[in-house]
């Protein structure tokens, strides 16, 4: 396939290069290697514009958080003037408004993808949710019709609001999309398999973070007063020594952050350990099965604990279910995974209805 590609950073480009156009409109500028690729800026309209009716490419792929800003906003625009780098920050600006282009239309299949902690679209987006032919969302409520709520409609949706066809058909277009593995942590995994030497591994923020991580941190410390072995470092970690922190533990806990889905969900399923993850409230993109690749915990009194004490209480269980996490995680979660699983969207449109949800392996 041959995509046009715009959005903040490269995505598809970083794993089809050769097969992908790709158009910057990140805050920082993209450097690139070769001439399928441009930052937008008021000189290249006319080529975004004929770029987007390319007979050529077979689809448009899009990426957008739900949580920016309105780049044509009252305040934005007052930002822009009164700061004493203007001139940059007008760039910046001019570069956010290449996904605006689409307005004019395209010729090929548009995909959406919304990476964000949010789970809502604001009204600021609501044209291009319409617009395109397929949207994947991380963070997708198991009521749908809650992505619209204090944004296309003031508080939660009425059944009147639900029954209007233009949301309704919306919703039908839109399907779960995990947060995955980056190309850069998979370079950075670690390779040979190395003998399990604590229990429990966590490394992340609690202050300022979700409150479920501060109650689930004291349950931690709890266990390791017990005698449990639990990794908790003190600080920050480099990448790497993350990976073999999470490689030696049998269980690593992985709470939801600002937004339930996470890295660190894949990565230690990557690094070969049972990820221990609080019950989700969205649908999920290809999810782990509880008892077998992960473990999933209600949090409330005690639920933590309870899990990972029965958890532990077959520790060479543990070692095979890392193996199948790690294997699940690289089929479906890989960044080249979930490009082709998007991508391949706009095949199944043509051939009929699919399912958008891998089965659990």
């Amino acid at each position: 396939m041959r995509v046009l590609e715009i959005g903040p950073t490269p995505f598809v480009k970083a794993v089809y290069p050769k097969d992908t156009f790709y158009i910057g409109t990140g805050m920082v500028p993209a450097e690139f290697a070769d001439a399928q690729s441009f930052n937008f800026s008021v000189a290249r309209v006319f080529q975004t514009r004929r770029l987007l009716w390319d007979s050529g490419f077979d689809a448009v792929f899009v990426m957008r958080r739900a949580e920016q800003r309105d780049a044509v906003g009252t305040g934005l625009l007052l930002r822009l003037l009164l700061n004493r780098h203007g001139v940059q920050r007008a760039c910046t600006f001019v570069r956010s408004l290449g996904d605006r282009m689409l307005r004019f239309g395209a010729r090929a299949p548009v995909i959406l993808f919304d990476p964000s902690d949010a789970p809502f679209v604001p009204r600021h987006v609501l044209w291009l949710w319409k617009r395109a032919d397929r949207i994947y969302k991380r963070e997708l409520p198991l009521d749908r019709w809650r992505l619209f709520m204090r944004t296309a409609h003031p508080d939660v949706p009425t059944r009147r609001f639900r029954m209007r066809p233009r949301y309704r058909a919306i919703l039908n277009k839109v399907a779960p999309m995990s947060l995955g593995l980056t190309l850069n942590a998979e370079t950075a995994l670690p390779l040979d398999p190395i003998e399990k030497t604590t229990d429990v591994f966590f490394a992340g923020a609690s202050r300022g973070n979700s409150y479920l991580r501060e109650t689930g941190l004291n349950e931690l410390l709890t266990m390791r007063g017990r005698g449990l072995s639990i990794d908790i470092p003190d600080g920050r970690l480099p990448l790497e020594e993350f990976y073999r922190r999470c490689q030696r533990a049998r269980l690593v806990w992985s709470p939801e952050g600002l937004g339930h889905d996470a890295y660190r969900h894949y990565e230690a399923g990557a690094c070969s350990s049972v990820p221990v993850i609080s019950r989700s409230p969205n649908y999920q993109y290809a999810p782990y099965t509880n008892g077998e690749t992960a473990f999933f915990y209600d949090p409330e009194s005690g639920g933590l604990t309870r899990c990972i004490e029965q958890a532990l209480e077959n520790r060479d269980r543990l070692t095979a279910m890392g193996r199948m996490a790690r294997v699940h995680v690289l089929r479906h979660h890989s960044q080249k995974a979930r490009v082709d699983h998007m991508l391949a969207s706009v095949v199944a449109a043509q051939d009929g209805p699919s399912s958008d949800n891998p089965t659990r392996d």
